[in-house]
């Protein structure tokens, strides 16, 4: 394969596994760039010291700016492609080759797949966005994406949208651009430490819902610019 890509991991205090998941994703022989969220871990000196690109955001911006950060530095550079995967363990490196080969061979944005991961109150959320959306995809919050340079483009300009989370709302962007999301399954693991902070309380949990479900029926309504 012809095609150059580069690895985009959005950390924020990630020390016990973003070593790992960087010398895991060097053996494969591609780029990392390695966006630290403002840890307070090390996690910045331990990427940097598997073999990482590293840039270091000021202060907290969350997963979707850090996302964002590390799309602009990319995209200077003459990337083909852009693989986003967590710095949290669950995400398998050696699964890239198989998105990839899937990105090359289709005209979308391939997601890595497992919806076996997730409690049961997350499939209803799901059941829910789906039949809001009409998404057909399986696994709605998978962050193991390959983008194309025209889908990486997109999810830069959804900033202009005020669009906060890089998952339901951004599949909604790629598809109101005439991109298709391609699913490839995959086997997961549960993450090695913390929690996720998308679901992080109940409030954090109403305040996503609330705003998914808002982006939905803009969507319906065909309030795209």
């Amino acid at each position: 394969m012809n095609a150059s890509a580069v690895v985009i991991i959005p950390a924020r205090n990630e020390a016990v596994t973003i070593a790992d998941i960087v010398r895991r994703v060097s053996a494969l022989g591609l780029p990392i760039l390695v966006v630290d969220d403002a840890s307070g871990d090390g996690t910045a000196d331990l990427a940097c010291e598997a073999g990482a690109r590293v840039v270091v955001l000021p202060r907290w911006l969350g997963n979707m700016r850090a996302i964002r950060h590390g799309l602009r530095h990319a995209l200077h550079d003459s990337y083909d492609y852009f693989i986003t995967m967590d710095a949290d363990g669950q995400h398998n490196p050696e699964n890239i080759p198989l998105l990839l080969e899937a990105a090359v061979r289709g005209n979308g944005v391939i997601l890595a797949s497992c919806p076996e991961r997730v409690s049961n109150l997350r499939r209803m959320a799901w059941r829910w966005f789906r039949f809001l959306s009409g998404l057909k995809t399986r696994d709605l919050t998978s962050g193991f994406k390959v983008y194309t340079r025209q889908a990486a483009s997109l999810v830069l300009e959804s900033e202009k949208l005020h669009v906060h989370y890089q998952d339901i709302p951004i599949l909604l962007l790629l598809r109101s651009r005439g991109l298709k999301v391609i699913e490839i399954p995959v086997a997961m693991r549960t993450r090695v430490s913390g929690i996720s902070r998308v679901f992080l309380s109940w409030w954090v949990v109403f305040r996503y819902l609330a705003y998914t479900t808002a982006f939905c029926c803009a969507d319906r309504l065909r309030v795209w610019p």
